[in-house]
C-alpha cells in the first residue's frame, strides 16, 4: 500500500473518500498520496485535545500503542484497531474491495 493512512472522523461514503482523496491531491499537488481513507467515530486524543499520532502509527505498525493514560476516550484506540484490522482483510480478500459487486452481498 503506497501513500499515507489516514483516519476521519465523520459518515463513512464512497463519494466522501474519493472528494478526500481528490481535494488532497489538488491541493496539495503530487507528493501528497493517500494509501486509505478510514473513517471511524472518536479519535485518540489526549483531553486536551491532541491527536496521538503515535498510537494510529502503532497500531498501522501493529504494535503496543504504549502508554495511553492521558488519552481522553481508551475506547478510541480499539475502534480504530478494528477499523484498521477491517480494511487489512478487505485489501487480503483473493478478488479485493475494488472488484467487489456491492449488489451481490
Amino acid at each position: 500500500m503506497s501513500g499515507k493512512n489516514s483516519f476521519i472522523r465523520s459518515w463513512p461514503s464512497p463519494q466522501l473518500q474519493q472528494e478526500l482523496i481528490r481535494t488532497v491531491r489538488q491541493e496539495l499537488g503530487p507528493v501528497a498520496v493517500i494509501g486509505e481513507v478510514n473513517f471511524v467515530d472518536t479519535l485518540p486524543k489526549t483531553r486536551s485535545g491532541k491527536i496521538m499520532r503515535r498510537v494510529f502509527k502503532a497500531i498501522i505498525l501493529d504494535r503496543d500503542p504504549g502508554d495511553i493514560t492521558t488519552i481522553e476516550d481508551e475506547g478510541s484506540v480499539e475502534e480504530t484497531r478494528q477499523v484498521w484490522k477491517r480494511l487489512k482483510e478487505q485489501i487480503n480478500e483473493p478478488d479485493g474491495p475494488e472488484d467487489r459487486n456491492p449488489m451481490s452481498e
